[in-house]
């Protein structure tokens, strides 16, 4: 009986060691296979959160400029819309037009206009012109005054006002200005 029971004794220790490795080789397989699978992802997961965190936190601080940049925004397109222009040279009538509308507004009379010849300067020309006229006084400078506001580009060389004799607070104006257009069709 002593064999039999030393037998049984050894081959329940082998058993215990078969056992004992199963679950050590079972425990190293889950930490490789599952768990450090797992965890890898979950601290990657982490970290895209973090990156997301702070990419809203950033987010945030530049959306606090939101208003301030709209109000700019809105500023410069009030600027862009009042600047002068460089018109196409099919628009010259209507410079013409403008320039006799402002002149009636300011009662002005006896309108005449001498054009230069355009010189051509690359994708733009300069169009030279005189015009005279006769009016009141006031009248011919609120007429100065509202060519500067007109949107295209033009200005002025030179202006010559005599009094006219004959009536008093009136003005024979003539200016010399360039206008400016575009070549390009």
């Amino acid at each position: 009986m002593p064999s039999r029971l030393k037998d049984r004794t050894h081959l329940y220790a082998r058993i215990q060691r078969w056992l004992f490795a199963g679950l050590v080789v079972f425990a190293f397989g889950f930490y490789l296979l599952v768990f450090y699978p797992t965890h890898r992802r979950a601290e990657e997961l982490q970290a895209a959160v973090e990156r997301q965190r702070q990419d809203l936190e950033l987010a945030r601080e530049r959306s606090k400029d939101l208003p301030r940049i709209a109000a700019e925004n809105e500023a410069l397109t009030l600027r862009l819309s009042q600047s002068k222009r460089v018109p196409r040279q099919s628009e010259w009538a209507e410079f013409v037009r403008d320039l006799t509308r402002l002149g009636n507004q300011e009662s002005l009379r006896k309108f005449a206009y001498k054009y230069g010849l355009a010189r051509h300067i690359g994708e733009f020309a300069q169009f030279p012109v005189i015009v005279s006229f006769e009016g009141d006084a006031m009248n011919v400078y609120a007429f100065l005054r509202q060519i500067e506001d007109l949107p295209r580009l033009t200005r002025l060389r030179s202006i010559l006002l005599k009094s006219l004799e004959e009536s008093p607070g009136q003005v024979r104006a003539e200016m010399a200005l360039n206008t400016y257009f575009s070549t390009e069709p």
